[in-house]
């Protein structure tokens, strides 16, 4: 009988622990997925809102050509006035930080493009998540109120059968300066082939494309001397810069060939045939 009652508080000292004990789920820890990272990287973004000081969100100014790219952890693109560049990091499927302060170039404009650049530069260190819906990135806060909503720019779609005419060339020395001879350089896109004047001489090359990025082959040149001062140094550069080159942008009215850093090579404007 002792034996008895003794298995019997242990039987039900047993069902009492059992019932009241919870078990606890096992939570799988939530990995950064590469997926995210591929819908972002080598892609670009024309700027379609920010929010203003108002918090309302305000579209840019007309011709502004505010936009974005991602390639490779960096970021960099054209703030209306400036080109800009800062270096990423996704650590979650839709979280999104700034891991560097943005960089730009300094170029003055006038006071209210100068005031709109300022503004959106300053969005961009507050950006937290991302979302993509419908072609369009969305950059929000830690709020996950909407900051920054861009349209997707596919510019492969719009590079072929294209003409342009250089208003930069980098000099090598750290910088992309424009003067008097800079109109005379331009490219012309057709059917995997750049040609156009380097400055004094004609040149071609093939290239090829894959999503943002571009590589271009050898140039083939004509072989005229200009003795115009200036033309021929620019020449070598605006060659130089070709064999630098993999990335591009197009915006409206805008060319801008990069390198695998961000560094702009070279910049271009539209030149509209007749």
């Amino acid at each position: 009988m002792k034996l008895f009652l003794i298995g019997l508080v242990s039987l039900l000292s047993a069902c009492a622990t059992e019932k009241n004990s919870v078990a606890t789920p096992s939570v799988a820890t939530k990995q950064p997925t590469s997926t995210s990272k591929k819908e972002l990287t080598n892609s670009t973004w024309m700027l379609e809102t920010r929010l203003d000081e108002n918090h309302q969100a305000t579209q840019s100014m007309a011709g502004s050509a505010i936009h974005l790219s991602f390639n490779n952890q960096q970021l960099s693109g054209y703030a209306g006035c400036n080109n800009y560049f800062a270096q990423y990091q996704i650590s979650d499927p839709q979280n999104l930080k700034l891991t560097s302060p943005i960089g730009s170039s300094l170029k003055a404009c006038s006071p209210a493009l100068n005031m709109q650049e300022k503004a959106y530069l300053s969005l961009l260190p507050q950006v937290t998540y991302f979302k993509l819906e419908n072609d369009r990135l969305l950059l929000l806060d830690q709020n996950k109120k909407t900051l920054l909503t861009f349209a997707a720019q596919n510019s492969a779609q719009v590079l072929e059968n294209t003409n342009w005419q250089a208003s930069g060339i980098n000099n090598n020395r750290g910088g992309v300066v424009s003067d008097k001879n800079t109109h005379l350089s331009t490219a012309q896109f057709s059917n995997g082939e750049i040609q156009g004047k380097a400055a004094c001489n004609q040149f071609s090359a093939r290239y090829t494309l894959q999503n943002q990025q571009i590589t271009f082959g050898p140039a083939h040149t004509t072989r005229m001397f200009c003795g115009e001062a200036g033309v021929m140094a620019q020449e070598a550069q605006f060659l130089y810069a070709l064999t630098q080159i993999n990335r591009y942008e197009v915006t409206e009215n805008q060319l801008y060939l990069r390198d695998q850093t961000g560094s702009l090579w070279l910049s271009f404007k539209i030149l509209n045939s007749d």
